[in-house]
């Protein structure tokens, strides 16, 4: 497991896109990164814009989709790839993501952290922003969003990147009338970052 973690989200985003092109030129198989996430900053998926009045925070584009994520020092944040036919993984695209989910579930369950699907309901939905949407791969506890992950799939190779917000973003970001309804609570104060990276590392030791 790679825990490589530097301050900035860009700094962060663009060790990912390395290790992307390192799987995709032949130089590696499969990687697994899980690290603790060190400054208040924003990611938004390669194919969206951030809102100018957003743009003062740290921010970067990450190479999967997704919305607009809010990321807290002190969460965990990971990244995942390999080839689209490995053997040690599901074949198809939504088996994929869904294994992950399952594998993060498992994790937060060992922490004694009991979780739900993110469902639909019957507020309306901003897919501009992670929490302003419902996808079934991703947890809640309670009404907070706690893990978010998004994947890309490319021609022979895919890329997953989630968080697991274990730290409020409501106390760290600063954001204009409208932003607030975005934010979490995440799993404040449920669980020691410690204990739960060690849990990853043994849960995705195929990798």
């Amino acid at each position: 497991m790679d825990i490589t973690t530097f301050k900035s989200a860009e700094q962060n985003m663009r060790y990912d896109d390395s290790l992307l092109k390192d799987l995709q030129e032949g130089r590696s198989t499969h990687f697994f990164r899980a690290y603790e996430w060190q400054q208040a900053s924003i990611t938004h998926s390669y194919n969206k814009n951030l809102p100018g009045d957003l743009m003062a925070i740290d921010h970067a584009s990450r190479a999967t989709g997704g919305g607009i994520v809010f990321h807290s020092p002190g969460d965990i944040v990971f990244s995942l790839g390999g080839y689209n036919k490995q053997g040690f993984l599901p074949q198809g695209f939504k088996e994929k993501i869904e294994w992950v989910s399952k594998k993060v579930t498992e994790a937060l369950a060992q922490c004694k952290v009991q979780t739900t699907p993110s469902v639909e309901s019957d507020t309306p939905q901003n897919i501009q922003f992670c929490n302003g949407y419902h996808n079934p791969y991703e947890r809640m506890v309670g009404e907070q969003k706690c893990v978010a992950i998004a994947m890309r799939r490319f021609r022979e190779v895919f890329m997953m990147q989630g968080v697991i917000h274990l730290k409020s973003n409501k106390e760290v970001f600063e954001v204009g009338d409208g932003y607030e309804e975005y934010l979490t609570e995440g799993l404040y104060g449920k669980v020691e970052r410690s204990e739960l990276q060690k849990i990853l590392g043994v849960l995705f030791d195929v990798f």
